[in-house]
């Protein structure tokens, strides 16, 4: 997965959680992914990493929070995001 946690509207421009500026609270961008209901990772880093997950059907919801200084950001200062999907292994 390699979701950006900051986007701009449509311009293409993303920044991660992990730049900060100087005197500024540092970003939060928190990831928990579920196969069938049950937590399989979690990652204080944002959704932005290679995950393995088991072989074989199932239903999966991607979490995403996120959260900046609102002193330096007008809009967008936090957000609480949830994918939901279903996954099965391929015979190649």
């Amino acid at each position: 997965m390699f979701i950006p946690e900051f986007t701009d509207s449509g311009s293409g421009h993303f920044s991660p959680a992990e730049i900060t500026f100087l005197g500024s609270q540092p970003d939060v961008a928190t990831a928990r992914l579920y196969r069938s209901g049950e937590k399989i990772a979690a990652s204080e880093e944002g959704a932005w990493g290679d995950i393995e997950v088991p072989a074989g059907n199932a239903d999966y919801r991607l979490d995403l929070t996120t959260a900046r200084d609102p002193s330096d950001w007008a809009y967008g200062a936090s957000t609480r995001t949830s994918w939901s999907f279903r996954s099965d292994t391929t015979t190649s």
